[in-house]
């Protein structure tokens, strides 16, 4: 199964002591957004984000997963389950995310 990273960022994937790593493509998958003010909550604002069209992600292979941002994965939940992000986070000492455990469909 081929694994293609569509994000501009290398994803580790940390399996006890070995790491792979999933370098970027340089293709970015990205999903247009717009934000609609919704409200306020003790004056301040509230909005909410819309999906819109998702760009650069290529169409579905049998035989390939592609790795995206959480907000293209999310926009094509109901369409695609070939799309996967990075997914129970692995941490350093001082909190910040080094790699993960694995992926996820969202």
């Amino acid at each position: 199964m081929n694994i293609v990273n569509l994000t501009p960022h290398e994803i580790k994937i940390v399996k006890n002591k070995d790491c792979m790593v999933i370098n970027p493509s340089g293709i970015v998958a990205r999903c247009e957004q717009n934000q609609v003010l919704i409200g306020k909550v003790n004056g301040v604002d509230v909005y909410k984000t819309n999906l819109g069209e998702v760009k650069d992600l290529p169409n579905a292979n049998k035989d390939t997963v592609y790795i995206t941002s959480i907000v293209v994965a999310q926009a094509v939940k109901d369409k695609r389950n070939d799309v996967l992000v990075p997914f129970d986070m692995v941490r350093d000492e001082k909190g910040v995310i080094i790699g993960c455990k694995s992926l996820a469909q969202v």
